[in-house]
């Protein structure tokens, strides 16, 4: 947990780290003397897919403009239109064979200046996907 959340704020750099300190997710550190301005020009999310065997997958999402997230653009669409919140996106269109191999999906950043968080945990990959709107976590290679 500890190296996840240290690579989260590496990603999103001081804005982050002034709001897990503001809300104790980083513990008693003490919070920073200078004044920290929130990411300028846009938002960013770090997402992650994790399968039950072990396998994980990562990528950053840096609105506007996508950053490192393969379908970024999209994405980015996607969450303006729900104001950053991943648990209102609509499930997409498709179908998803019934394989059970069970995955936690988590992502969570800023978006304009408000700090988000979303976990969710599906039988397979492919719900996952679906119930989130088709491509924020759509990151794993094919």
């Amino acid at each position: 947990m500890v190296k996840k959340l240290s690579r989260a704020l590496a990603v999103l750099g001081p804005a982050a780290f002034a709001v897990f300190t503001a809300t104790g997710a980083v513990g008693a550190q003490a919070q920073p003397s200078h004044p920290v301005e929130p990411l300028q020009g846009g938002s960013a999310y770090y997402v992650e897919v994790e399968f039950s065997d072990g396998a994980a997958y990562d990528a950053v999402l840096m609105c506007p403009g996508g950053g490192g997230h393969p379908h970024g653009a999209e994405v980015c669409a996607q969450l303006t239109e729900v104001d950053g919140d991943i648990g209102s996106l609509g499930a997409s269109d498709g179908l998803c064979t019934m394989d059970y191999r069970p995955v936690t999906v988590r992502a969570h950043g800023l978006w304009n200046g408000d700090f988000h968080s979303y976990e969710g945990q599906f039988g397979n990959y492919c719900a996952a996907v679906g119930h989130t709107g088709g491509r924020l976590f759509d990151i794993v290679p094919r």
